[in-house]
């Protein structure tokens, strides 16, 4: 007899590891901003929808490259190199306004980027996010979603034989 095991759980548990893992870095990041001397704001309420937009977009993310995976073997050790690749191309450890003017929309391309600013507003900045630039990744994002799982739907039931 076969038992029926939603696949969708794979790399939805890999999500909701790395989520927990970075919900509980915040028992770190917090204390520090206090030792800086950064001023908590209203704005930190912004969090749980910066929170959202960010796990939209792992998930989405983590559910192609799941399937693209098990076709493509060499993925696993490319990703590496592409995860490195965009997160120097990602204002983490510098803010965007040191990207060239000419190169912004490039940059702006890059969906962790609007993610990144809003988190650096709402914790460095005590501001509330760009609601409009994050209604747009939003928008863009669920439509990612829907994608994803629909490709994941599609391929899920030759991924086994692929194994």
């Amino acid at each position: 007899k076969k038992i029926y095991f939603p696949r969708e759980i794979l790399p939805l548990s890999v999500v909701l590891t790395n989520l927990v893992n970075y919900l509980l870095s915040l028992f770190i990041l917090i204390p520090a901003l206090l030792i800086f001397k950064v001023d908590l704001t209203l704005a930190l309420i912004a969090f749980p929808a910066i929170l959202i937009v960010e796990t939209l977009l792992v998930a989405s993310l983590t559910f192609l490259v799941a399937i693209a995976n098990v076709y493509f073997r060499d993925l696993e050790h490319i990703m590496g190199v592409l995860m490195m690749a965009w997160f120097f191309l990602t204002p983490v450890l510098y803010p965007a306004d040191l990207i060239p003017q000419n190169a912004k929309f490039i940059f702006n391309l890059n969906p962790a980027t609007p993610i990144i600013e809003a988190y650096r507003s709402i914790f460095y900045a005590g501001k509330w996010p760009q609601w409009d630039v994050l209604g747009y990744l939003t928008i863009g994002l669920l439509v990612l979603v829907i994608i994803s799982l629909v490709v994941f739907g599609r391929f899920q039931k030759t991924v086994a034989e692929e194994i």
